[in-house]
């Protein structure tokens, strides 16, 4: 049986595709190309999404070595775990349009610390940055939406929070996001208890007279 591993990684690499499409690229049943791309994930050279399949780095490293890939154990060692913000990011680049609820329900399953919070930090800083723009028309219920206006490419745009930077890998940049960092407000000086007094026309402030204040200035007249 002829294995199709690396022209299945040939024709992903111009692009995500549908489990249909890349049946009818490389030439093999619904079936077969099923059954490739659980062996082609298995050894992290590809991903899948609601159904599309798209390539990992190693994927196109595999591509651009042209060296033919078997179905077997993976011998290279244990792969690390990607981070929630990197899925996030290649889920953007697959559906284009998106809400937080929606990347949330796709992305996990309950075991991620503090998981809404750490993509919506992401999301507002990739929208500050200018690679989400907000969509007009909420969800259903009311939820915001965004597209993705650029998608530079495989690698997540990385935030450094410390900084206030957010580097591109794909293209080299770094985007300085300082102008928009929210200054706390400084605390207020406390002030000795006043009331208002009107006189005339004019306000004035004056400090509350205690009762033991008020009996002492009697004693004293």
């Amino acid at each position: 049986m002829t294995w199709h591993g690396l022209p299945a990684l040939r024709a992903l690499s111009s692009g995500p595709l549908l489990t249909a499409e890349l049946s009818r690229a490389v030439g093999i049943s619904l079936d077969s190309t099923r059954a490739v791309c659980r062996c082609l994930r298995a050894r992290g050279l590809m991903r899948t999404v609601e159904g599309i399949h798209e390539l990992t780095e190693a994927g196109h490293q595999a591509v651009a070595c042209g060296q033919e890939i078997t179905c077997g154990p993976n011998k290279g060692g244990v792969r690390r775990a990607e981070s929630l913000r990197a899925k996030a990011w290649r889920a953007m680049r697959i559906k284009m349009k998106f809400s937080l609820d929606e990347l949330l329900s796709l992305l996990c399953d309950g075991e991620e610390k503090d998981a809404e919070g750490n993509l919506r930090r992401y999301l507002r800083t990739l929208e500050l940055a200018g690679y989400l723009v907000e969509m007009k028309r909420t969800g259903a219920d009311g939820s915001r939406r965004w597209w993705l206006a650029k998608d530079t490419g495989l690698h997540a745009p990385a935030w450094n929070k410390k900084a206030w930077t957010l580097t591109d890998a794909n293209t080299g940049e770094s985007h300085d996001l300082r102008q928009f960092k929210e200054k706390r407000p400084k605390a207020a000086k406390s002030h000795a208890p006043c009331r208002v007094l009107r006189e005339s026309g004019r306000t004035a402030r004056a400090r509350l007279v205690t009762p033991r204040a008020t009996r002492n200035r009697k004693e004293e007249a």
